[in-house]
């Protein structure tokens, strides 16, 4: 699955495993490597994480967080070390429980009441309802507790941009932004074609 990794997601991996924040959110154009080395992190921070904690990975939907995050991490790791049910909305992280959820509905919001968390992935952020992601801060009200998540960009007036990624708040929170160009996976003229039809964000 993974061969080699940019200069980009190399510095970024260095950077949240030195001194991650309560809230760490990369965000920027599709295709430019953001979602794989975001869940690499993840593994590698749970794998350390008290093995006892509660965690939470989020999307849309159930299908979409398997469809990008959970199948992603099957292919990186050995079935010992990971595996999941979407029946049960449950995963095994390196012996850790990590509840599955979905955020498609307008109940979203009080599928987490009560939870008391450690850490939790959100995957495309900017399609959360805001009250949604309100509830899931105040659930990570351990010490040490994080969030990370990924995001393309929406509005100029989305919640998520004005709030957080572009707010002057006295908030622990640090965000990447990576572009079509960091993901040098992806042969140059293909980057080029996709910037010239609207990729780049």
């Amino acid at each position: 699955m993974i061969s080699k990794f940019t200069n980009k997601q190399i510095d970024f991996l260095s950077g949240i495993l030195k001194n991650k924040h309560r809230i760490n959110i990369l965000h920027g154009s599709v295709r430019s490597g953001k979602t794989v080395i975001s869940l690499v992190a993840w593994i590698l921070l749970i794998a350390e994480s008290p093995k006892y904690s509660s965690y939470i990975m989020v999307g849309k939907t159930l299908t979409t967080l398997k469809r990008n995050c959970l199948s992603i991490i099957q292919s990186i790791l050995p079935f010992e070390a990971f595996d999941y049910s979407l029946t049960k909305k449950e995963a095994i992280l390196y012996g850790r429980k990590i509840y599955l959820e979905g955020v498609n509905d307008s109940r979203a919001e009080n599928k987490i009441r009560g939870l008391t968390l450690n850490a939790a992935y959100c995957d495309e952020l900017t399609l959360f309802p805001e009250d949604f992601f309100s509830m899931l801060l105040s659930r990570l009200s351990l010490k040490g507790s994080f969030l990370l998540g990924t995001t393309n960009p929406d509005t100029p007036n989305h919640w998520l941009l004005k709030k957080f990624i572009k707010a002057k708040r006295n908030i622990d929170i640090k965000t990447w932004k990576f572009l079509l160009d960091d993901n040098t996976s992806i042969p140059s003229e293909i980057r080029k074609q996709m910037k010239a039809i609207g990729f780049e964000m």
